[in-house]
């Protein structure tokens, strides 16, 4: 082998990992921001599920258990919906905020207490679920760390559409008693 071959072969491998550890940097920088809006698109259909969810026991206004006891849905009930579907996503929910809004009647703080649906009646309580999840709960790089940046984001989902109506009815007694039938009268 002569000597001018070796001397080429070498410079081309140094050169190789000039190169590399040029582009490694970059890259690596690449592969994490993309990981990071990947995560943040995951995070947010959560977070936007878990308002749907809140809506949905919401607009129920009531329910009755295996008992047969009729129970209230608070605003309570529905933050502890969304806290719990967003615990079982194995995210942490310290920080979370969830809004419970009637917008037909401003004064309704709690979802019972929302204006039953009655027959022929077409107007009924709308309402919206908003949650909000700061973001610090839920990032993977630590890059505003590193860069120095505090700014602290959320993501947010607000339920609006399709627009969410209370389903609770005006309560009624049904008769028990079964008519005894007589095919001879």
């Amino acid at each position: 082998m002569s000597p001018l071959r070796n001397r080429t072969s070498s410079r081309r491998r140094g050169i190789a990992a000039v190169e590399f550890a040029v582009c490694v940097p970059i890259l690596l920088l690449l592969l994490l921001g993309i990981w990071e809006v990947g995560r943040m698109v995951e995070i947010e259909q959560v977070v936007f599920n878990s308002a749907r969810e809140g809506a949905r026991v919401a607009a129920a206004g009531a329910y009755i258990d295996s008992l047969n006891n009729a129970h209230n849905i608070t605003t309570t009930d529905v933050q502890n919906r969304v806290n719990n579907y967003i615990q079982a996503h194995a995210l942490d929910t310290t920080g979370l905020q969830v809004q419970f809004v009637d917008v037909t009647t401003g004064g309704v703080s709690d979802p019972y207490l929302a204006h039953p649906t009655t027959a022929g009646d077409t107007v009924r309580d709308t309402f919206y679920v908003t949650v909000s999840l700061p973001f610090n709960n839920v990032r993977w790089v630590i890059l505003p760390l590193v860069t120095g940046t505090t700014n602290v984001t959320a993501i947010s989902g607000t339920v609006l559409g399709p627009v969410w109506h209370t389903t609770k009815n005006i309560p009624f007694n049904v008769d028990t008693t079964v008519p005894v039938w007589n095919p001879l009268q």
